[in-house]
């Protein structure tokens, strides 16, 4: 393409572009997080393009070198702003593909080869701590909550117990009383009417008995007639029964009257 005169009398340089696509770009470097004292390590494998050979030639010093320091300055902005364990590779990995096209530069991103994130490892051995003391913890406040249930549950039965014992004595010294009272009424009974049928007499106390020790049974944990009204009993009459028999032998102060009328 040059003139004969140029090629006999000029003096030239050429400069070889690579024009070809998915050219590989090599990117190390150790970067920090919002906190300054812990760092990462972002290895990358940027696949790049050549847009405007001119500028690669001789418009721009070094627009690799350039190109790259460019890259690296974007990872570092963007990861200062996040916390140790809030970087992947999959979010380095979008930062460098937002970079796309650089026209100071004549380049462009086209993707990436390989990517990987390291962590520092005195990071990730306090963060392992800290999980394992986070699931210790854990475990002892379920036990505490297990033992606490357990004992709230033990105090409810020996109040449930007591206060079982408590009615059941309450129940037995009333029973005690009724029959006491119901000895004394049939010797008094006995006494008024000695002639009383002892076989009637017997029935009766059978049938008073029997209606005073109809009472609720206790069961520890639940009753089906606690809390209900229990059956009064008049001693000497019962609704269920019939009556203590009179007896047939008038008083001895009816005799005196059939002697008054008789006068």
């Amino acid at each position: 393409m040059l003139r004969l005169s140029e090629r006999l009398f000029g003096s030239f340089s050429a400069l070889v572009i690579d024009m070809r696509p998915a050219r590989q770009l090599d990117i190390q470097s150790t970067l920090p997080t919002s906190d300054p004292l812990t760092e990462i390590t972002v290895h990358a494998q940027v696949l790049y393009r050549v847009t405007n050979p001119r500028l690669v030639a001789y418009e721009v010093d070094d627009a690799l070198a350039k190109f790259r320091d460019y890259i690296i300055g974007r990872l570092r902005r963007e990861i200062a702003r996040l916390a140790h364990h809030q970087i992947s590779e999959l979010f380095c990995e979008r930062v460098i593909y937002e970079i796309g096209a650089v026209p100071q530069f004549g380049l462009t991103v086209e993707g990436i080869n390989l990517l990987s994130v390291e962590h520092d490892e005195a990071v990730i051995d306090q963060l392992r701590k800290r999980r394992q003391l986070n699931d210790d913890q854990g475990i002892n406040n379920e036990i505490e909550e297990m033992e606490h249930q357990k004992r709230l549950r033990q105090q409810y039965y020996e109040q449930e117990l007591a206060y079982r014992q408590a009615q059941y004595s309450m129940l037995l010294e009333s029973q005690q009383k009724m029959n006491s009272q119901m000895q004394d009424v049939l010797r008094k009974h006995l006494e008024k009417y000695p002639d009383a049928d002892p076989e009637e007499l017997r029935e009766q106390i059978r049938a008073t008995y029997a209606e005073v020790s109809e009472r609720p049974r206790i069961t520890f944990g639940s009753s089906s007639t606690i809390g209900q009204p229990t059956q009064r009993i008049t001693f000497g009459k019962s609704t269920n029964s019939p009556s203590l028999p009179s007896s047939t032998t008038p008083p001895a102060d009816d005799k005196d009257d059939d002697d008054d009328d008789n006068t």
